[in-house]
């Protein structure tokens, strides 16, 4: 006889498959409401606080709900069917019933965040057409017509039945963070939506932690992510709601209510900013005795997630290897992944093994999906990231009219790096990169992950001051200690490679502008630093007393140091400009056990000397390697 649990997991799947293929016969977002709401009627859709009780709204309540919300919208607004019309709302279960209304009566949903600048808010409705606007924010433009977002009577009118689907709306549009300039509107059509819930069809392959069968608990994923993101909507709201799960809604983002929820809920998918790791990080290096083990780890996980948090993603933006790594090694296994509003989420890590995703890498492109490298030159796996995809926008909306996109493959503008065996690693914008006064590129993302590694940073950005010559500016956390905080800066700094050296430091008096809460606004705030000066503390390292710069290389490391680079470069198939003097050969350039032996051997060979296995693992780098085996170095 089989094993029940085996036989179970093979229903699911089945269900799984069987689902998707009826959606993708005939792609709509007609069908996706429809089949969603029809298959898990009974099933819990959202769990929210209600005063100290947990409340619940099952998919059958959903379902009414949004009919109800869609009949009003279409008795209350006067725009022409398939206008789009503005949904300005914070997470909460009402979302989900007022974008379904607007798509159940014919209406194509723009979605805003509510925090966003007024001045913002108009301009987008502008650019799209929306004369309407959903929201319960109290927000209001001009020439538009507000609906107010209060929750249908459930003791209303018969429950009206589900429109025609060729009388649903067919179009979503989002609007682009816009961190170094104009927000763009991008549209994504019903067919390409359908694509995107279909690319989850070979996850359970690779992990069943992010679909596992009922039998082993209900899964509950934390609604942390606006929906009005490409992430939040189609990791959470999307993907989740069409397999039938449950989403978690918190009263405010606290931290505390944040833990509070989770444990309270047990909620065990978390999607998330870098920002809410990189702060999880923070407060463990900062912990007297490092990482707690033991009987102590079990007490921070109980005042933090709790203990049924089974799936954690990272998207929206960069974060350090040293991160994912860390939060693994606490029993919480955080994954990283990749997507932008143009592209939707094209990659999930998904290797089951926390060795396997702590180095930073997004994963293999999902299904339909292709990556290609437009390498820069002098490189040869790193370079701008090309995308076709079933899933990519439709196109804009500029001046009230829709533009389709253009065809062929997508430029995303992401520099990103390939290894030999195809993993892929996000590093930073093409748009941002800087040319040092030497000509070696830098990536400025690059350099801030380290920075905001500092327990007393909270947000940094590097700019291009005079030349190539790098400047840095921090936002200090509340209460930060400056010398403290100079002599951290200092300690990284050293650290880095020469041309990645920041040569000034300023300190913002005010808060970073940020973008959605969680990305920095770089054009804002290299606006606000220009216009602005005296704004910014500056703080130099002489003034300080400290040396922002590494010593300068003897003859004898500067030969060591370029051989191994060489080393480095063929062992693992990069080009030389690709192997900086501080990466990690296993981290971050992506090499294995079996290469590291490998490149062992060939150093061994190029300076004719034996490395005792005692220190392999203590070297890393190619300026580890260069100190040891310079002239009177450790292995002399």
């Amino acid at each position: 006889m089989g094993s029940p649990f085996l036989y179970d997991i093979i229903t699911v799947m089945q269900s799984f498959f069987d689902l998707l293929d009826k959606l993708m016969e005939s792609p709509s977002l007609a069908a996706v409401y429809r089949l969603s709401m029809q298959r898990w009627a009974g099933a819990p859709a959202h769990e929210f606080s209600d005063g100290k009780k947990i409340g619940r709204l099952t998919y059958a309540e959903y379902d009414a709900q949004s009919r109800r919300a869609a009949a009003m919208l279409s008795t209350h607004i006067a725009s022409e069917k398939g206008a789009f019309i503005a949904l300005a709302m914070e997470n909460k279960p009402q979302w989900g019933v007022w974008f379904w209304g607007l798509v159940l009566a014919g209406y194509c949903p723009l979605l805003i965040g509510p925090k966003e600048e007024p001045q913002l808010i108009e301009h987008v409705m502008r650019e799209a057409g929306a004369k309407a606007l959903v929201t319960d924010a109290g927000l209001s433009v001009p020439f538009a017509q507000t609906i107010h977002a209060a929750l249908p009577d459930a003791e209303g009118p018969a429950l009206p039945p589900l429109p025609e689907d060729g009388d649903v709306a067919g179009k979503v549009a989002f609007v682009t963070s816009g961190t170094t300039g104009e927000p763009k509107i991008c549209v994504h059509d019903g067919v390409a939506i359908c694509h995107q819930i279909n690319a989850a069809r070979r996850m359970p392959d690779r992990t069943k932690d992010i679909m596992y069968p009922d039998a082993e608990g209900p899964l509950k994923n934390l609604a942390l992510l606006p929906f009005h993101h490409i992430f939040g909507f189609v990791a959470v709201f999307l993907w989740y709601t069409f397999f039938g799960r449950t989403i978690v809604y918190p009263e405010n983002l606290a931290p505390q209510t944040l833990f509070d929820t989770c444990k309270r809920h047990r909620v065990t998918h978390i999607f998330a900013p870098p920002l809410l790791w990189n702060n999880v990080y923070r407060v463990l290096k900062g912990r007297k005795g490092g990482v707690p083990q033991g009987p102590a780890l079990r007490i921070l996980k109980k005042k933090t997630f709790g203990d049924d948090v089974r799936f954690m993603i990272s998207g929206g933006g960069m974060i350090a290897p040293e991160v994912i790594a860390l939060v693994n090694e606490i029993g919480y296994p955080l994954y990283n992944g990749y997507g932008a509003t143009e592209i939707g989420i094209t990659s999930v890590c998904l290797d089951p093994g926390a060795k396997g995703r702590s180095d930073g890498n997004v994963g293999e492109p999902l299904l339909g999906v292709h990556y290609r490298i437009s390498p820069f030159e002098g490189y040869t796996n790193t370079g701008e990231l090309l995308i076709e995809s079933p899933y990519l926008y439709a196109g804009t909306l500029s001046g009230g009219a829709f533009r389709p996109r253009e065809e062929g493959a997508y430029r995303t503008g992401d520099v990103c790096r390939k290894n030999k065996r195809g993993r892929l690693w996000v590093l930073g914008r093409v748009d941002d990169m800087i040319q040092d006064a030497s000509g070696e590129k830098v990536i400025p993302s690059e350099i801030e992950m380290r920075f905001c590694e500092i327990a007393q940073i909270e947000h940094c950005l590097v700019f291009d001051e005079a030349g190539g010559h790098l400047s840095l500016i921090v936002q200090p956390e509340a209460g930060a200690d400056t010398a403290a905080l100079l002599s951290s800066i200092a300690v990284t700094n050293a650290a880095l490679p020469a041309h990645k050296n920041i040569h000034k430091v300023y300190l913002s008096r005010d808060p970073f502008p940020l973008v959605r809460g969680f990305k920095v606004q770089r054009a804002a705030l290299l606006r606000r630093f220009a216009e602005n000066p005296g704004a910014f503390a500056t703080l130099d390292g002489k003034g300080a007393g400290l040396d922002f710069l590494p010593a300068p290389l003897s003859p004898g490391e500067a030969d060591a140091l370029s051989r191994v680079r060489d080393v480095f470069a063929a062992v693992l198939n990069l080009s030389i400009s690709d192997v900086g003097d501080d990466a990690d050969f296993i981290v971050g350039l992506g090499g294995d056990s079996l290469d590291y032996m490998n490149m062992i051997v060939k150093v061994e060979e190029a300076f004719g000397r034996k490395i005792p296995a005692a220190d392999f693992m203590k070297l890393r780098t190619a300026r580890a390697f260069a100190a040891y085996l310079k002239p009177g170095g450790a292995s002399t």
